[in-house]
């Protein structure tokens, strides 16, 4: 009879090798998932006055939609102030995030302030948000 210890510890090998790769794409994939969501909130931020606000589909979905469309506005209210750490804004966002299936608002509060700079609304300085004077605005 021929001895498969060998071809057994290989295979073993092999399948550990692969169960790694599998851990390793799945944290990838859930880092992924949660960078789409928070592009997913900003978009849907963007749907002021659209359809889809007055779509009677759901009032769940509604609720939710009408909740998202005013991050951006939330944060520069938040900002008239003065300059605002990303830690200050979670904190103040903290109680608009209530209620809703956000996992991580921080990473929709900082899609929302990159979107805005793009927008030339608000810049970061010294580790702070602040927001664009009128006359640098595009």
């Amino acid at each position: 009879m021929a001895d498969i210890r060998s071809a057994l510890r290989d295979r073993l090998k092999s399948i550990n090798a692969e169960i790694a790769e599998l851990v390793r794409r799945q944290e990838q994939l859930v880092r992924h998932q949660k960078t789409i969501e928070a592009a997913l909130i900003q978009e849907e931020s963007l749907l002021v006055g659209s359809d889809r606000l007055s779509d009677d589909d759901g009032d769940e979905e509604a609720d939710f939609v009408t909740r998202n469309t005013r991050l951006s506005e939330l944060l520069a209210d938040v900002l008239k102030d003065g300059p605002k750490t990303l830690e200050e804004l979670k904190l103040a966002g903290a109680p608009w995030f209530s209620g809703t299936a956000v996992k991580s608002p921080g990473r929709a509060i900082n899609f929302a302030l990159v979107g805005m700079a793009k927008g030339n609304r608000v810049r970061r300085h010294n580790g702070a948000w602040e927001l664009v004077s009128g006359e640098g605005r595009k």
